[in-house]
């Protein structure tokens, strides 16, 4: 279960900038302004955007966080074969270069 806890900001936390912020994941901001553009009809979808489907979204958001760092470490385990790449550019020139090398 995932329990958020209300900050308040006051108006000097807020000036100086040190008080505590509220980030949400951006996976879970996607996620709800899509079901929101969905439940609006403004963006098509495949599966209705019900209150259950949108929890089960979420759900899935943490539940992802969870295995992905299980996975990532267990990965990370065997060196230099474990590559990870931020951006699908950064895959693409890899596999490009790794390409090469073996043409060569």
């Amino acid at each position: 279960m995932v329990s958020y806890k209300i900050i308040t900001i006051t108006e000097e936390t807020n000036k100086w900038g040190d008080g505590p912020r509220f980030c949400p994941h951006p996976r879970l901001v996607r996620i709800i302004k899509r079901w929101l553009r969905q439940r609006a009809g403004k963006e098509e979808y495949n599966s209705k955007p019900t209150f259950k489907f949108l929890w089960y979204n979420i759900k899935w958001v943490f539940e992802y966080d969870r295995d992905r760092k299980e996975i990532i470490g267990y990965l990370s385990e065997h060196g230099s074969k474990y590559k990870r790449f931020t951006t699908s550019g950064d895959a693409k020139d890899f596999i490009r270069m790794e390409y090469e090398k073996r043409k060569l």
